[in-house]
């Protein structure tokens, strides 16, 4: 399977699968096949305020997630 990207509200994410002890899912979640569209969209909208501080771009590959950007992340020329 090839490696997705996802921007998800991590606080959100973990709460629901802490609560009911199964996979959040992505299905309101925005998804990309490209990492570097990925990352432009994720900073374009966090530097806009369209995202909530508690979203992060997370990298879904076979199962195994992992952070790749957060807010902390961004710099701005």
């Amino acid at each position: 399977m090839k490696p997705r990207f996802i921007i998800v509200d991590r606080a959100e994410r973990d709460n629901f699968e802490i609560k009911w002890q199964m996979p959040y899912g992505y299905n309101g979640c925005r998804i990309f096949d490209d990492e570097v569209k990925a990352i432009e969209f994720y900073k374009d909208n966090m530097g806009k305020n369209n995202l909530s501080d508690g979203h992060v771009l997370e990298r879904y590959d076979n199962g195994i997630k992992n952070i790749i950007c957060k807010k902390e992340d961004i710099t701005y020329e």
